[in-house]
């Protein structure tokens, strides 16, 4: 059995707004799926996105956010 992955950028308009998500298209055999990993929100590049988060560790007003934060820069670190 074989596995192949890409990553792309999907962009959705929704009420005029545009937004971004990294998303995977992975193919596992016979069966292809797409799995999102990360909403990057407003921001159009991985690196507008990881740049953002990298703020928000330093400025998030709360540990939880600050958490939160640090998660979403690991997970697009993977992707720059």
């Amino acid at each position: 059995m074989w596995c192949l992955t890409m990553t792309f950028i999907r962009v959705k308009t929704i009420k005029g707004r545009r937004y971004h998500y990294l998303v995977q298209s992975v193919r596992e055999g016979d069966r292809t799926y797409q799995k999102v990993i990360a909403y990057l929100g407003v921001h159009e590049t991985v690196n507008d996105a990881y740049k953002y988060w990298q703020e928000q560790v330093r400025t998030a007003p709360d540990a939880a956010d600050r958490k939160r934060a640090r998660a979403m820069v690991k997970k697009l670190e993977a992707y720059l």
